[in-house]
């Protein structure tokens, strides 16, 4: 679709592929998948909280693909006992969940 030059690549471009049939784009988006999954599962094993949010313009876009394929990974490779109610979840603000984020922050002085 792009051609060779990928520097304009973005996530909806990922979309149409997989939805045009591109089997190297559903692999790889496949795959990016299972690591958020083994990386959220590290991450509820060490901080334990009750909601993961996961976001951004590949969640945004992809979260059809991904989101079933990152929360059974995450269930893989959860230890026992800290999976008790964890919830993992897409978030709903795409491309603005880190201006909006920034809203909240403050710098200590």
């Amino acid at each position: 679709m792009l051609g060779p030059d990928l520097t304009d690549l973005r996530s909806g471009d990922l979309r149409k592929a997989i939805r045009k049939g591109d089997k190297l784009v559903e692999k790889i988006v496949e795959d990016a998948a299972e690591y958020t999954g083994i990386a959220v599962a590290n991450l509820i094993n060490i901080l334990n909280p009750q909601t993961v949010v996961l976001g951004g313009g590949v969640i945004d876009a992809l979260g059809d693909e991904m989101m079933a394929i990152i929360v059974e990974t995450a269930e893989d490779y959860i230890l026992s006992g800290t999976n008790k109610g964890v919830e993992i979840v897409a978030s709903k603000a795409g491309d603005d969940a880190a201006s909006s984020g920034a809203r909240f922050w403050r710098a200590e002085p």
